[in-house]
């Protein structure tokens, strides 16, 4: 298991799901070509993607409740995958959209929750899904979440329970202080994750693999796991 796609598709063979939707198709279409499902939807604003709705992810909800779209109103895909614009403001609205339409039993991943970056040509602003995902952490026990340690954090989401993270106050634990805090010096700074090429082009790390320590803040945050826990968690 090495990135994003084996992870949905994992959680695809086992329970038997039979909808995808992808959020956020530019770029890595390897993805959505690749998941074993029968009915697969996707949605990205840029026309380059070729996604099936070429629109916002929060117009497209806005426009499946309004009953606007070929899909039913009341449609629940069985697998949401979210990867677009990667700021955690329109991360914050994804989720509980996503959690409106996902079916009994259903599964969320999200993608770069384990670190963030600064500016890149692609990203002017930088990323910081981590925000949403520790706020989750923070504020939901009705979810069960966890990040495998692959691909920048591959994370998931599913309705259950959880310990919620009351270690510090929530506006501390959203700060990019506390969280390249907890970062031991083996590990890529997930806040500082890119670097340039000499012809000047952004690079990313690819030993984007964290030490995943239980004495780690870090590791219990978010919390990170390694492939053969997400293994023996979701058997």
């Amino acid at each position: 298991m090495n990135e994003r796609k084996d992870v949905i598709n994992y959680f695809v063979d086992k329970n038997n799901y039979n909808s995808y939707l992808e959020i956020g198709l530019y770029g890595a279409p390897r993805t959505f070509n690749n998941i074993g499902c029968e009915i697969k939807n996707s949605v990205d604003p840029n026309p380059a993607a070729n996604a099936e709705y070429c629109t916002t992810s929060d117009d497209f909800f806005k426009d499946l409740e309004e009953d606007l779209l070929m899909i039913p109103s009341d449609f629940k895909w069985d697998i949401i995958f979210i990867d677009g614009d990667h700021y955690h403001e329109t991360v914050d609205r994804d989720v509980p959209n996503a959690l409106n339409h996902l079916s009994d039993g259903g599964t969320i991943i999200m993608h770069d929750c384990a670190y963030g970056e600064g500016a890149t040509p692609a990203n002017p602003r930088g990323t910081d899904v981590w925000k949403s995902w520790v706020r989750l952490r923070c504020t939901r026990p009705d979810l069960y979440m966890n990040v495998i340690n692959i691909d920048w954090g591959v994370g998931i989401i599913q309705r259950g329970t959880q310990q919620v993270w009351d270690k510090e106050p929530l506006d501390i634990c959203l700060t990019e202080e506390y969280f390249t805090s907890l970062v031991d010096s083996n590990s890529v700074n997930p806040l500082d994750s890119y670097n340039l090429s000499s012809n000047g082009q952004f690079l990313a790390n690819d030993s984007c693999v964290y030490s995943v320590d239980d004495n780690l803040t870090r590791t219990k945050l978010l919390p990170l796991i390694t492939e053969q826990r997400f293994y023996k968690i979701y058997e």
